[in-house]
């Protein structure tokens, strides 16, 4: 006899708790593809109340999986997408084309275009300058240290101390 192993529930990319979704501009972008998506499905469930002659077999739950937003939620997605302009945005710009992809909400032949898009976007930018080294107040020692200063030679050093300090 087989045991099932059940799974936990995975969240899904249009859960709000996603982590896609801790970056603002995804969030900002996914948003703006619920609003439209919950607008059309409830348009949709009021028309199948209306007229459950035109659903086949009356069967609420299959029309429902048939559900496929629409090009108005897509759009709605991209538009809400960032400007190609400076770094961030550009970046942001990548990671909300990810999420739309992995949401339906951008076809992936459209998504290879505006990943391009994005890509010579950044090829335009200056490149990305590497914080300066703080510049240190002494130069840095490139010969060897005198012996005085050698480990293990320090209690040496200090009984040459006192001895100078006992002769005067």
């Amino acid at each position: 006899m087989t045991k099932r192993i059940q799974r936990p529930a995975a969240l899904t990319s249009t859960d709000p708790n996603h982590p896609a979704l801790a970056n603002p501009a995804v969030a900002r972008c996914s948003k703006a593809w619920r609003c439209v998506v919950k607008a059309e499905w409830r348009a949709t469930l009021a028309k199948m109340k209306e007229h459950p002659e035109s659903n086949e077999e009356g069967n609420d739950s299959k029309s429902a999986a048939c559900f496929i937003p629409s090009e108005q939620a897509r759009q709605a997605y991209r538009d809400a997408m960032p400007p190609l302009s400076g770094r961030q945005n550009i970046s942001d710009f990548i990671a909300c084309l990810a999420h739309g992809v992995l949401i339906h909400a951008i076809d992936e032949g459209l998504g290879n275009k505006l990943l391009y898009a994005a890509q010579v976007a950044l090829s335009t930018l200056p490149p990305q300058q590497k914080p300066s080294k703080v510049p240190t107040p002494y130069p840095t020692r490139s010969l060897p240290l005198p012996p005085h200063f050698l480990p293990g030679t320090l209690s040496a050093l200090l009984k040459q101390i006192e001895r100078a300090e006992s002769m005067i």
